[in-house]
C-alpha cells in the first residue's frame, strides 16, 4: 500500500465502490462500470453470497461490468522488469479464468496511474489478447502537444516490429493527471 495497507484500502474505499456498483448498475441500462485490479476483486468476491455473485457474473456478459487489463494490480510499467508485468497479468487472468465467465477476460489495457509507459507494453499486452488501451500519465508537455495536434488517439507500436503484430489502438486522456477542470 501507499498510505494504507491493502486491507485498509479495501475496507475504506474499494468494498463500498464495488458494493455500490452491483447494487446500482442493474438499474441503469445505459451505464457500464470498468474495473482493473483483480486483487481487490478477488477479496470482494470472496465475501459475496451466491445471489450477489450470480448478479456480478450476469453483468459481464452484456458488458455492463468490464474488466480492463486484468492484472493482479496496476503495474508500474516504466521501472518494472517485464517479468513483473507478465506475472501481474498471469496472476490476474488466471483468477478471472477460474472464477468468472470467459467474456470477462480483458481486451483493453487501462493505464491511468503508472509512472510512465514501457516500450515493451504493446508486445506483452498483445500476447494477452489485449489490442486497445487508455492511458493517462504522460509528461504534460507531450500531452499538451498531442492535444494541440488533435492526436490523443493513435496507434502505439513496438519499435522494431516490422510486421506490426503488436499495434495497439490508444486513447490518451486529455486531463492533466486527474484534474479535469484544470484541463479545460
Amino acid at each position: 500500500g501507499w498510505l494504507r495497507t491493502f486491507e485498509e484500502y479495501f475496507d475504506a474505499q474499494t468494498k463500498q465502490i464495488l458494493d455500490s456498483m452491483v447494487a446500482h448498475l442493474p438499474q441503469q441500462d445505459q451505464m457500464s462500470f470498468i474495473y482493473a485490479d483483480v486483487s481487490f476483486l478477488e477479496l470482494w468476491c470472496g465475501g459475496l453470497d451466491e445471489t450477489t455473485s450470480d448478479k456480478v457474473k450476469s453483468l459481464i456478459t452484456p458488458v455492463r461490468l468490464e474488466l480492463v487489463t486484468g492484472g493482479w494490480v496496476m503495474t508500474d510499467e516504466a521501472n518494472t522488469h517485464y517479468n513483473a508485468i507478465i506475472a501481474e497479468l498471469m496472476e490476474g487472468h488466471e483468477w478471472i479464468r477460474n472464477h468468472l465467465p470467459k467474456e470477462a477476460l480483458p481486451r483493453v489495457h487501462w493505464s491511468i496511474d503508472p509512472f510512465g509507459i514501457s516500450p515493451t507494453l504493446p508486445f506483452i499486452m498483445s500476447a494477452a489478447n489485449i489490442t486497445r488501451e487508455a492511458i493517462q500519465r504522460i509528461h504534460y508537455s507531450v500531452k499538451k502537444e498531442l492535444a494541440k495536434q488533435r492526436n490523443l488517439e493513435f496507434v502505439y507500436f513496438r519499435c522494431g516490429d516490422s510486421r506490426k503484430s503488436t499495434d495497439f489502438r490508444t486513447l490518451m486522456f486529455p486531463f492533466y493527471s486527474y484534474d479535469v477542470p484544470h484541463t479545460w
